[in-house]
Parts: C-alpha cells; sequence; structure tokens
C-alpha cells in the first residue's frame, strides 16, 4: 500500500515495514509534505518534479545504513524501472527514489545543527531528486574553500534548503555538507554570500540551469535568498568583481 501526491510528484511506499509501522510512516511522511507545500521554495522543486516524472519515498534501512550511515538519506537514485547513473549523470529522466525516514532526525544525535530537520533534510534530498530527474544532476567536484560542499549537486541542495531555512523564519543556516555547522556570519547575508565569487559562480549556473523554477525560489519571502539577489543585480546589470572580494578579505584578516 502506497500514498499518491500527485500535484507533487510524490509517492510514498513504506513497504518492508509491518503494516502498523509503515501507516505511521507514511503519516508522518505525508504531514512534512504538506508543511513543505506551504513555502514557495518547495513548491518550485515540486514543479520541477512533476515537469519530469516522479519521487518515490522509501524507509531509510538498516542496508542503507551499513552503506551510508545511519545519519543521512539519499536522494539521487533511479527509479527500479529506470537504468543506473552512468558517469554521475542520469541517462533518462522519469523516476527518482528518496531513501529518508523522519524518525532519524527527530530524536537524538542525527538531530543536532541547522539544516538537521526532518523538512529540511527531505527537502535537500527531493532537490537532489528533482535535478536528477530532469537530467541537471552532475556530481562535478568542488575544491578549495568549497571543498565542505563536497560537489555541485550538494552545494544546490544546501542552498535551496538555507532558502527555505530562511523563508520558514529560521536564521541558523547551514555552512556546507561536511556537517550540520553553522554558516558564518559574514557569509549570512544573500549580498555578502553572493559576493563570493564562488558563490555566485555556481547560483549563476543554477539559475541559468532552471529558468523556470529558480525565479520561483525568488519569490520566497526570506531574509536570506541568494537567488533573488542575484535577479536583482542582473537586472541592474551590475557583477561582483572578484578582485575587491579578494582584497575586502585580506582587509579582515
Amino acid at each position: 500500500m502506497s500514498m499518491e501526491f500527485p500535484h507533487l510528484g510524490i509517492v510514498i511506499d513504506g513497504d518492508g515495514l509491518n503494516s502498523a509501522d509503515q501507516r505511521l510512516y507514511e503519516i508522518k511522511l505525508s504531514n512534512i509534505l504538506v508543511l513543505l507545500s506551504k513555502f514557495a521554495v518547495p513548491r518550485a522543486i515540486f514543479r520541477k518534479i512533476t515537469a519530469h516524472g516522479g519521487v518515490e519515498i522509501v524507509p531509510w534501512n538498516t542496508q542503507d545504513a551499513k552503506q551510508f550511515g545511519v545519519c543521512n538519506a539519499t536522494g539521487n537514485q533511479p527509479g527500479e524501472d529506470w537504468p543506473e547513473m552512468r558517469a554521475g549523470f542520469f541517462t533518462v529522466p522519469g523516476r527518482a527514489t528518496v531513501h529518508y525516514s523522519p524518525d532519524t532526525w527527530m530524536t537524538g544525535s542525527c538531530a543536532s545543527g541547522p539544516g538537521s530537520k526532518p523538512d529540511e533534510i527531505l527537502l535537500h534530498e527531493l532537490v537532489h531528486s528533482a535535478r536528477f530527474t530532469g537530467r541537471d544532476f552532475n556530481q562535478k567536484t568542488l575544491t578549495g574553500p568549497m571543498s565542505g560542499y563536497g560537489d555541485e549537486e550538494e552545494y544546490f541542495a544546501v542552498l535551496v534548503t538555507n532558502i527555505y531555512t530562511s523563508e520558514t523564519g529560521g536564521t541558523n543556516l547551514r555552512a556546507d555538507h561536511a556537517g550540520f555547522s553553522n554558516l558564518s556570519a559574514k557569509l549570512s547575508k544573500s549580498e555578502d554570500f553572493l559576493r563570493m565569487p564562488e558563490n555566485y559562480r555556481l547560483v549563476k549556473k543554477f539559475c541559468s540551469q532552471h529558468p523556470n523554477i529558480a525565479p520561483m525560489i525568488a519569490t520566497a519571502n526570506a531574509a536570506f535568498n541568494p537567488v533573488k539577489t542575484f535577479y536583482e543585480w542582473k537586472n541592474r546589470d551590475f557583477e561582483p568583481d572578484p578582485v575587491q572580494w579578494v582584497i575586502d578579505q585580506a582587509r579582515t584578516r
């Protein structure tokens, strides 16, 4: 038995759990989806998913925990009817599968730090799935000051989730994908965040790849919204000077 949300492009399937736990899993997840659907940022991600296919959400199981750790979830796996990724890129659009359990992120050691709430974790994985089904997913490695993100896909998922966190009134934002530490104060304002050359490059890339949903994200009533700032700057034909950013950083050391 499963629960379908066709307007969101989501199917919840608690298969593998006993009947009582399966029902509870599906109810908890449906409540989180209802919460997410109230906000502009997740609605943009749901639109991306429905435009390209759909996402099935299944429990984070023992095998997942052995492979990826207890405090984790995944959202870039193809649906069972689709081929595996090839060279880090999905070869056929359609379905993706999120492995995720809300209980993991409700109490205990996993539920600590910015970006670790059940709704935030699920949105993070749905960003992966949305890009996966739309054939945008490409795990290009990030290095240097951006190495904490690991790759561009994690950067985009953290970025979108941080905007959502801000949209919901949260002020503690996630620094990167290496853990659940706080984004530094000097980067917690959209303008300051976007003046960093690598942030500007990646936000620009995200907006270029998503001409339909990025403007939707820009409408979110969020104090932290680099996507909105990017479009504001674009309308003014303004681009930050990377040399000036280096000079500014040297002055603050």
